[in-house]
């Protein structure tokens, strides 16, 4: 993933990842023992608490698409400013969002001194 071009968001649009996407044919499940997925989940937060169990191709091209993403801001750092030192937090959630069972999803981000840390 050294040479590959980075992406400007986390995680495309197009990847709608299910459990029901694990390989079924031969050929499918032999490539997929190939493929580095669980050294390079474990690699990753975000994808270590949001993936599904048995990695189908499409969960593989969503962890490469985040190392795209991630390449894109390696140089990017947090900035505390002096002004504001106070904690905020802000909570989401997606009503019947997995795509699998049909269950709630929610999310979160806490913001210190304006800035995100969590």
């Amino acid at each position: 993933m050294g040479s590959a071009k980075s992406v400007s968001c986390l995680l495309g649009i197009q990847f709608k990842l299910s459990s029901k996407q694990y390989p079924v044919q031969r050929e499918n499940i032999e490539h997929m023992k190939k493929v580095p997925y669980a050294s390079t989940d474990g690699s990753i937060m975000y994808v270590m608490t949001c993936t599904r169990p048995n990695p189908g191709n499409e969960h593989w091209e969503g962890i490469k698409w985040i190392l795209r993403y991630l390449k894109g801001i390696v140089d990017l750092c947090i900035c505390y400013g002096k002004d504001t030192v106070t904690l905020q937090v802000y909570t989401d959630v997606d009503m019947a969002g997995d795509t699998d069972f049909k269950r709630s999803t929610s999310g979160y981000v806490f913001v210190f001194a304006g800035r995100a840390i969590s």
